[in-house]
């Protein structure tokens, strides 16, 4: 390795950010073994705290195991509508209402028009899967939109005996373990339909 050049600065703190954040140990190492040839007698001691390097050793601790998720399949469903696309999908739809499973995280999405057609996208979700797995949806967890707290959608839920969560009523640190619900489907929304 070579560090010739018109000026060679000596500053310890310009090399460590130069060779790429090395250890100012390594870089006194470096100099005093030759193993840079050119390499300058570094001035000083090291001066600053690098705040990129101290930053790159912080960690989060990691979420507990133990998630809340649900113990069987519909005992949840998690739902949001994404929109207003820049693109109109080729079926004419601005907007997409997904539904996702707790217990399994299978989720179903459907491409709407109009928000107001997320009932009759429940309606339908809710006989396909109550039809495929012989179990009933137990509660609906959404953001708390108007499209979902409309007269006849309130009425269908409680006729189905489908109970209401609101996603405000749930915990952060759930939110931050499960990655998933109202903020995931915001996430992964396509740029066009």
């Amino acid at each position: 390795m070579f560090a010739k050049g018109q000026k060679v600065e000596s500053n310890i703190n310009l090399w460590h950010k130069k060779i790429g954040k090395v250890n100012y140990q390594r870089l006194q190492d470096l100099q005093s073994k030759q193993v840079v040839f050119g390499l300058p007698k570094f001035s000083g001691r090291k001066t600053q705290i690098c705040e990129a390097c101290q930053l790159g050793k912080q960690h989060r601790l990691p979420f507990p195991n133990e998630c809340n998720r649900s113990q069987n399949k519909l005992d949840l469903i998690q739902s949001d509508v994404c929109g207003l696309a820049q693109n109109v999908s080729l079926g004419g739809s601005r907007y997409f209402v997904s539904f996702i499973d707790d217990y399994n995280q299978h989720t179903w999405i459907y491409l709407i028009e109009k928000q107001s057609e997320v009932f009759d996208c429940f309606r339908n979700l809710k006989n396909l899967v109550e039809r495929e797995t012989r179990r009933k949806i137990k509660c609906l967890r959404s953001d708390g939109g108007k499209e979902y707290f409309s007269g006849p959608f309130n009425g269908y839920l409680q006729q189905m005996g489908i109970q209401r969560c609101r996603e405000e009523n749930r915990p952060q640190e759930e939110s931050e373990n499960k990655g998933m619900g109202t903020d995931s489907s915001h996430t992964r929304a396509p740029r066009s339909m």
